[in-house]
């Protein structure tokens, strides 16, 4: 559920629920003082003071003793009797003989009350004089013959100023009741919407104080799928690129170090040469002109392959840093491999270089000429650089993919490389068997060159290879349909 539906379900909830709560406190208010049955309020319709059962079955009572046995109305213990049994505590009794008072509530037992209620045939209107007014009371009066003749009176009073005192009371106590209602309702609503919310930001505060320490490696989990798990999704996916980017760093600086020490150790071994010629020329070791020549032919070479790997290595940055601009062209790419293959035999006059070419046709495609040729040259120094057979053989072919891509494939028959190695291949400074090239270093990043080269013509780079047999290099690169282009 989102935060928006449960803060309006929550405000729904507080105006509903104290609504509710306070008709059933009134309801259970109320049943303390009953409403008449039906039927006794219509039996007694000349009984307007009759309010609930227990003033009827009081009323009744009363009526009953009447008729029985009046001569009990003199007796005091029968009257205190009765009187506990009255329906309220407001009420109160006042029995007359001949109108003398025989008994009176002590509540009512005051002078204005006496010569009041003495009153012969009072009637309840009778009895709002200015001196009650202070305390209304509302009875009932009874008139009866003793059996000695005498009049005796049984007066019921209710005293309407304590009744008042306690309705106000039950008015405050309902007032309180619904104060703690509504505080109640508030507060458990307000507890489970805060919590909802706060719950997960504090996982979020953790989150932070640990990403902010450096530790990437706990997962941050929030199975509410609302405003706030989006956010805490947001920031695990925050946490996984962190963690990526901190590996990559550190892979990055790993490479980094690699690379200047293969950097140093290539660059010190043909400028050492370099030296060693150019001192054992200064010290006369070349003593005769064939001697000199040979060191100077030596020192051109190696001065080439520093050169190249200089080369490389600033193309390797540039490339690095996107900053390689590429001159696309339409080219044959049967015809372009060839003139590659007829400069680099010069180069590797050791490689047996086959092609096939046949089913490719004219196969046209958009490359940058130089750039190409530079990752067949890598391909092709990495097939004669790690081949340990006495016959280093390569065979080339070039075939459709489908109707967007053309596929060079060049394939050695080297050591092969390990399932376990071959995906790393193109990546920066790897190398698949670090014992095989202890005697042949480099750079180790011409595969990496060959592979940004490729990407740059929106084409791939990828590898297949069984150890023993070989390795196999498949250029995958976009086709230009000549009669496409014609018909437009």
């Amino acid at each position: 559920m989102t935060i928006k539906k449960r803060l309006k379900r929550s405000y729904i909830a507080m105006l509903v629920m104290p609504i509710i709560l306070i008709i059933l406190t009134g309801g259970i208010l109320k049943s303390f003082n009953l409403e008449p049955d039906e039927n006794i309020s219509s039996f007694y319709e000349d009984l307007p003071m009759v309010t609930s059962i227990e003033e009827f079955n009081f009323y009744t009572l009363i009526n009953k003793q009447i008729i029985d046995d009046p001569d009990l109305f003199l007796d005091i213990d029968f009257i205190k009797s009765l009187e506990n049994q009255t329906p309220y505590s407001e009420c109160g009794l006042i029995i007359l003989r001949n109108e003398e008072i025989v008994y009176i509530s002590e509540q009512f037992n005051t002078a204005e009350y006496i010569l009041t209620f003495a009153k012969p045939n009072a009637e309840p209107e009778d009895y709002s004089d200015k001196h009650l007014r202070k305390r209304p009371i509302l009875l009932f009066r009874w008139n009866f013959k003793l059996s000695n003749g005498d009049i005796g009176t049984t007066i019921l009073l209710f005293d309407m100023h304590r009744a008042a005192r306690g309705l106000i009371l039950m008015g405050i106590l309902f007032v309180v009741v619904v104060i703690l209602i509504i505080i109640l309702t508030n507060g458990v609503l307000t507890y489970h919407v805060s919590k909802s919310i706060i719950d997960p930001l504090n996982v979020l505060k953790s989150a932070a104080l640990k990403i902010k320490n450096g530790e990437l490696d706990s997962e941050i989990v929030y199975k509410q799928k609302d405003e706030i798990g989006e956010v805490v999704d947001s920031f695990e996916q925050m946490r996984k690129k962190l963690k990526s980017s901190l590996n990559n760093q550190i892979k990055y600086e790993e490479n980094r170090k690699e690379l200047i020490s293969n950097i140093s150790h290539d660059l010190r071994t043909p400028i050492t040469a370099i030296k060693g010629y150019i001192e054992g020329i200064r010290d006369g070791v070349a003593d005769s002109p064939e001697k000199i020549k040979k060191y100077m032919n030596t020192i051109s070479l190696k001065a080439d392959a520093l050169e190249h790997l200089i080369e490389e290595l600033f193309l390797f940055s540039k490339l690095d840093l996107k900053k390689v601009q590429f001159d696309f062209k339409e080219i044959n790419l049967v015809s372009f491999f060839k003139d590659c293959l007829e400069e680099l035999n010069f180069d590797y006059k050791d490689l047996h270089i086959n092609y096939d070419f046949k089913d490719s046709g004219t196969a046209i495609v958009s490359a940058d000429p130089s750039h190409l040729k530079r990752v067949i040259s890598n391909i092709i120094d990495n097939a004669d650089k790690y081949n340990d057979k006495d016959k280093k053989i390569i065979n080339a072919r070039i075939r459709k993919k489908d109707s967007n891509f053309y596929q060079l494939e060049i394939e050695d028959n080297g050591r092969g490389i390990s399932k376990e190695n071959l995906p790393y291949i193109f990546d920066r400074l790897y190398r698949a068997d670090l014992s095989r090239t202890m005697d042949k270093k480099g750079s180790g990043i011409g595969l990496s060159i060959a592979k940004q080269i490729i990407e740059g013509h929106n084409g791939k780079i990828l590898a297949k290879s069984e150890p023993g047999k070989g390795t196999t290099i498949i250029i995958e690169l976009k086709r230009i349909n000549k009669e496409n282009k014609q018909g437009k």
